[in-house]
């Protein structure tokens, strides 16, 4: 059975990067470790409060770059610096078709099933599902 990591070894094990930012190796998101952080470090607990990035890394742990806030004061950060709309269509990272293929898939639908369409865009069904009934892909018409 491991152990779990004391929020001073995490603070100890931190990598810093170029920009100041500390990062736990082989962590990609330890937000969950930034609220505890920043209450060891401030030694108070935040209560209703959110802790805000200052440096809009959101996998930095330096308690330096770790600001307490409201969430809506977090959104305004988020809007502010560009990061409030998320990639959607070919620009997330997770896409695996273009919005040409999602196109040509609406409109084979009505002759083709679900099974051969996974099939020739090498996709899931599920997927294919998705599209059709616009669960994904909204933005294309």
């Amino acid at each position: 059975m491991s152990r779990k990591v004391t929020i001073q070894e995490s603070l100890e094990r931190a990598e810093i990067g170029e920009s100041g930012c500390w990062y736990l190796p082989g962590v990609y998101s330890p937000n969950y470790r930034t609220r505890e952080i920043w209450e060891f470090v401030h030694k108070r607990k935040l209560g209703r409060w959110t802790v805000r990035h200052t440096c809009d890394h959101d996998r930095c742990i330096n308690p330096k770059h770790l600001k307490r806030g409201t969430q809506k004061q977090n959104l305004q950060d988020c809007i502010k610096r560009g990061r409030f709309n998320k990639p959607r269509g070919e620009d997330h990272f997770r896409a695996e078709l273009t919005e040409a293929k999602v196109i040509k898939i609406r409109k084979l639908y009505a002759t083709k099933t679900a099974k051969e369409l996974a099939t020739q865009f090498d996709t899931s069904m599920k997927n294919i599902y998705s599209i059709v009934y616009r669960e994904s892909w909204r933005h294309v018409k």
